[in-house]
Parts: C-alpha cells; structure tokens; sequence
C-alpha cells in the first residue's frame, strides 16, 4: 500500500555533509532536527532566539517580578514546615514518678509546656498556611495571566509576519532544498544590529545570499539547507502548541526552576545547620540521580522533537485530505484514505511510546535511588539519635528536608529538561516570524512595519493612473526555478479599455493575473504603471512609470483587484464579504455594488437576513453562480483602476452572462481598464483587444477581426467557431 504523501524529516544524516567551518544558518532544519544542535551558526541563532525570549519576557516584567516574590516567599514558607514538626516532636509528655508529690508538680509543668507548645503550634500552622495561600494565589494569578498575554503577542506576531512578509508563492510552497554559500566573514559581520529581530533576520539573510560573481572568490563553503515552505497545518500546530510551550517556559518554567533552587539552597542549608554529616550521606547518591536525570531528559527532548514533527505531518495530511474531500469521495477513497492515516497515527504512538518509555525508566530509576538513600539517611540518623548526637524531632525536621530536597532536585530536573523543549519550540516559533521576508510589497501603515528592510515604498493617486504595461516579464516559480512559466510577455491595458487574455490550460494566463495583483513578482522584467503628474495634464511628456513592486501594498489594491476564477468567501455574512477589500462602505455602497453586478434582488428576496445572511465556508451555502456574483460585486465596490476577471462566466446562467455584459458596460462607463480571461467566444465580442497566450509567449495581439483574418494562426485554433 502507497504511504501518505506527507513531509517527513529528512535531514537526519545531513550533518555528514557540513564542515565545521560552515557558517549556513539552518533555516528549518536545525528547529525540528537535534542533529544540527553542534552547528556554530545554530548555537548562535539559539541564543539570538533565547535574546528574543527574554525580550519579550521583560514585557510582562512587573507582573513576572510579582510572582518571582511570591513564589520565594513561598518556598520560604515551605522550609518552615519542617522546623515545626521538629518543635512539635521534641514536646514533652506526660512521666510518672513514685512520689506523687513530684508527679503531681511534674504533670502540671508539662501540661502547661504542652499547652503552651499546642496553641503555638496551631498558630504557626494557621500563619504558615495563611502566608502559603496568599502567595500561592499571587504566584499563580501573576504567572498564569503572563503567560497568556505573552502567548497572545506571540501568535498576533506570528499572524502577522505570516500575512505582511510573505507572499502568495510562500504559502503556495512545500519545502525545498536550496544551495546556500557562505561569505567572507568580514562582509557577514558589517551591520551590527542591536535589534534581536534584525539580528536573526540579518543571519538568515547573509547565510541564503546568493553567490555573485564578484563575490564568489569570497566564498569558503557552500551547504545544503532547507528553506521556505510550510503547511497551514503545520502553521496551526505552531500557532497551537509552540506559542503555548513557550509562553509557559518564560513564566511557569522559569518559575519552577527558581522554586526548585530555592528549595534545593533552603534545604541544604536546614539540613546542614542540623547534622552536616547526615548531609555528606545523602550526597553520594545525588551526583548519580543527576547524570541518569540529564541522560534521560536528554533523550526525551531528542523523541519529542520528532514527535513534534510527526505531529505536524499528521495534521498536514488531515488538512490536505479533508481539503480535497470531493476527490477522495468521488473516487471511493475513504477506506485507503483511513488505512493510510492509521499509518501515520501509529508511527506517531511509536515515537510517543519511546517517550513514555523513556519517562518511566527515568522516574523509576530516579525513585528507586531517592528511596534508598532516604532510607539510609533514616537508618544513621537513629543511630545517631541513639548516640544523643541529635534529637529525635531534629530527624523529623531533617527527614523531612530531605524529602523537600528530593522534591526539589526533581522539579529542577524537570525544569530543565521543560525549558530544553520550549526551547526547541521556540526555535520553530521564530523560525516563523523572524524568517527572512519574501515579500517585495510593504504595508507603510502598520507597525510591522519595521521589520522590512530595503524596501521601497511609493504611492500613486489612482486619479492620475492611465494604463499598466508589462515589459518582457519573464517569471519562473521558485519550487521549479527551472521551468520558464512566462518568457518575455509585454501587452499594455489602458484605462477605459477591455482586453480578453486567451490560451489554452497551462499557458500561463492565471500566473499572469496574479503578477498584475502583486501576488507574484516577474523574475525579470517589470510591471509598470503609467500616470501624469497633473490630474488635468494628458500629454505624454508628464507622464511617468512607476513599477508595481514599489508601490505600497495598500496602494496596489486600490489600482488592481481581481476576481478568480474559484470565488473565496469568508464565513461572514452577505455584508461582510463583499465590503471585505472596502471596511468603510456603508450598507448603501454595498447595495449599488450588488446592484451593479445584478446581485441586489437574490440577496434581499431570496436570502434570509439579507445582507445579514451566513454564506457558510466557502460560501458553501451560496450556489456557484451566486459567489460569483459575491467576489464581483466586492471587486466593484473596491473601486480599481483596473479590474482583472478570471473565467467570469465559468459557472453563470444565462441571467448572470447578460450582467456580465452589463459589467463591461459599467467598466467602460467608469474609466476603468478590464482584462477577462476566457476560453468562450461569445464574450470576445465585446472586447477592444485580444492577447493570445501560448506556452508562456505573447504569439499574436489585436482585435477579434485582425485576428480572425489570419488562417492558421493560434487563435484561429483556440476559438475555431469564430473561423
């Protein structure tokens, strides 16, 4: 049976090929594979991410600062516990005598130090466990409400870096493996950034530079490295669990490090002010729990990091699964589908079973020597209680020190090892938001703002625009760098103007599209716009070229919206959605966009609620022909300059082809430049131009009659109802 095609770890024997003089950072690798971990570059980004960790753990100072005090308070409280009981086992009671004189003077002095000794020990305990309580509730309270704060920054950093610095053929990427070649270090350390995110970004930048040929004898090394890329599943699993794990390292594990010194230091220092010798017992065997303790934990961290993995990889086949779930039920699927998933599922219980496995051998053995050595610490101090060099409440009190000093030790181990993972989790986390940008666009009106760098940023009054030109634009995707989708493409729309765009499938008229949006960005080439200095000024001597890659992101969407072919919508409402690319509108904009795409009489005669009404993920609850309508009516009320639609009438009626008609009409009537995208021929008719794709070239260009008049040529074949 055929395994589920999901990402695996493949990078497990990839260390048998760098040096130790590479300086590549491992991008993704080195977070999810403990096989990099004696990487210099990695050790390196590890601390930059711990830097970034206590950065924003100094957030959330006061309140970490609040419970740091109470939580030493507390442990403080905690020692206290074992003097009382000490005090309390070294009451006197009652003896008898022969001489009931003395007897009766004898039961009256102990029946008052008793008393005495009662009343003060229940006001301890009443104290202690006042004083306990508080500070726990105020240990508790501070960490627990840090800790979700700092997670909540955490994913809103991660949501937006996701959004701001990467564009469409990020999200659409699968990991790759790319060359990456390392450069003198005299040009790696010119910019020294006390910014913790330029730090990282700087680092990840310089170790994916590209050799140039004036660079290139400045070269030592060159590694292959893991880059870019990453499912929404194994996004969620990140913003999920990740940002959980390490928002809780920086506050409760922190915490339960410094309870656990605390009681470690308190205690070692009560047990020796009682019998240091008691003290020299009970650490001989200490050195040996504590190396089983860092072996186990470190082998435990190195499970759970492929557990993480594997993790990720069952949520990422889920996702693509129940993604394409038309195709799995249309081809009787289910049954291999479930197999196959019960594959995945189970190489995940093999790997959490070797993490229980591992735990329970740790705690067993780690219990097993902390029994006996107590044991043996009992055994010599009645011994010594017998010699009369210590009391018998002084036992109690070191007994019970011990047992706080085993609790402690524990806890500390434990700490540790959770601070090692949330480590490891971190590496993802910022992996993700500081990971170089792919983005050439930038959204100036956001404080993200501050993590591009080099970019530029103009802007161009939509009232000056009057055409967008694409000069040999060539465009390859960068999962196949190889494979040309696009080769020196040049045509030009201007405003006012309706261009139909047709080839066959694969001739690259929807990666086109998404060039012309800002989704994609050529690989050579330009996209430009054309606009006059002065609104009232035409002549071409004030005109000037702007390239859409330099034209704030904001700014973009004002000159160019599109609507695919495959209509996304949201599950809001009516309303909602088609305001989505214009927040401002009011209710009565968003009824003359409806209006305008003939939309406005289905949605208040046929929906219940109106503009109010749920369309369901995916507009699931919406016919085909009416999302269209949906996704035109928001492009209209976004009010471009230029309007891009991809196979518009794909799933219309005849009602809907007539609004379509309309809707060039409204295009032209509002200025606005128009580029259809469509196999049929009845909406040629009504073009001003044609351009004809093939194989990625422009082959011919011109109206539907100049085209029509050339036998044999590719249009001719494209549309042969038109010969």
């Amino acid at each position: 049976m055929t395994k589920p095609n999901v990402p695996t770890n493949n990078h497990q024997n990839d260390n048998t090929n760098t040096s130790d003089g590479d300086n590549a950072v491992v991008v993704a690798a080195s977070v999810v594979d403990p096989s990099f971990k004696n990487n210099d570059e990695t050790k390196k980004r590890r601390a930059l991410v711990q830097k970034a960790m206590w950065s924003e753990a100094r957030t959330e100072a006061f309140r970490l600062s609040i419970g740091a005090l109470a939580l030493v308070a507390s442990s403080g409280i905690n020692q206290r516990v074992p003097k009382l009981l000490g005090r309390l086992m070294e009451s006197p009671v009652t003896t008898n005598t022969a001489n009931d004189n003395k007897q009766r003077i004898t039961t009256t002095t102990t029946t008052a130090t008793t008393t005495s000794d009662s009343y003060y020990f229940v006001m301890q305990i009443v104290w202690l466990g006042t004083l306990g309580g508080m500070s726990s509730f105020v240990r508790t309270y501070m960490m627990a409400s840090s800790q979700e704060r700092i997670a909540t920054r955490l994913r809103s950093k991660a949501f937006a870096t996701l959004l701001l610095r990467h564009d469409l053929e990020w999200f659409q990427s699968t990991p790759v493996v790319i060359q990456s070649t390392q450069k003198d270090d005299t040009n790696n350390n010119n910019n020294n950034n006390n910014n913790i995110n330029n730090q990282i970004l700087e680092e990840t930048d310089s170790s994916n530079e590209s050799p140039s040929p004036s660079s290139s004898s400045k070269a030592k090394s060159s590694t292959t490295i893991t880059s870019t890329g990453m499912t929404p599943a194994a996004i969620g699993v990140i913003l999920k669990d990740d940002v959980d794990t390490v928002a809780q390292t920086m506050t409760t594990t922190i915490a339960n490090i410094i309870r656990s010194s605390s009681s470690c230091i308190f205690g070692t220092y009560s047990m020796l002010s009682i019998n240091p010798q008691l003290v020299g017992i009970s650490l001989l065997v200490a050195p040996l729990v504590g190396a089983i303790a860092l072996a186990s934990r470190k082998y435990i961290s190195k499970i759970k990091a492929q557990q993480q993995q594997a993790t990720m990889d069952a949520a990422s086949f889920v996702q693509e699964r129940l993604e394409h779930i038309y195709l799995v039920q249309s081809s009787n699927r289910q049954d291999d589908e479930i197999r196959q998933y019960q594959d995945v599922q189970s190489s995940l219980l093999r790997i959490s079973h070797r993490v229980a496995l591992a735990n329970g051998w740790s705690m067993g053995i780690m219990f097993s020597l902390g029994t006996s050595a107590l044991c043996g610490i009992l055994l010599q101090g009645r011994r010594a209680v017998q010699a009369n060099e210590m009391t018998s409440g002084q036992l109690t009190s070191f007994g019970t020190y011990t047992f706080l000093l085993a609790l402690g030790t524990a806890g500390l181990v434990r700490g540790i090892s959770e601070y090692r993972n949330g480590l490891q989790s971190a590496m993802r986390l910022y992996t993700l938001i500081m990971e170089p940008t792919t983005s050439t666009t930038v959204c100036t009106n956001h404080p993200s703002q501050s993590l591009m760098k080099n970019k530029k940023s103009q802007v161009v009054e939509k009232e000056t625009v009057q055409s967008l030109s694409v000069n040999k634009v060539d465009f390859s995707y960068q999962s196949r760098p190889s494979r040309q989708v696009l080769h020196q493409v040049s045509f030009q729309l201007s405003r006012g103007e309706v261009v139909a765009l047709v080839g066959r499938n694969g001739s690259g008229k929807s990666t086109l599209a998404s060039l012309l949006t800002g989704m994609y960005h050529p690989s050579n080439g330009t996209i430009d716009i054309q606009s006059n200095d002065d609104n009232n000024n035409t002549t071409s001597s004030s005109s000037k070229r702007t390239s859409l890659d330099d034209i704030d992101r904001h700014c973009q969407a004002r000159l160019v919206q599109i609507v695919p072919q495959q209509p996304v919508l949201f599950n809001m409402s009516v309303l909602e959605n088609v305001r989505y690319g214009r927040p401002d509108a009011t209710e009565e904009q968003v009824l003359e966009a409806l209006a305008s795409v003939h939309a406005k009489d289905f949605v208040l005669d046929d929906l219940e609620g109106q503009l109010q009404y749920q369309v369901g993920r995916n507009g699931c609850r919406l016919s085909g022909g009416q999302r269209q309508k949906i996704a035109l009516a928001r492009a209209f009320l976004a009010d471009p300059v230029f309007l891009i639609l991809d196979e518009p009438n794909a799933a219309m009626d005849t009602e809907a082809e007539l609004a379509l008609n309309d809707t060039l009409q409204a295009c032209r009537q509002a200025n606005r430049g128009l580029l259809i995208i469509t196999h049929r021929a009845k909406t040629l008719d009504v073009v001003d131009r044609i351009v004809v794709l093939k194989d990625g070239h422009v082959v011919e260009e011109g109206t539907l009659t100049e085209l029509q008049r050339r036998h044999g040529n590719e249009f001719v074949e494209l549309m042969p109802e038109l010969e």
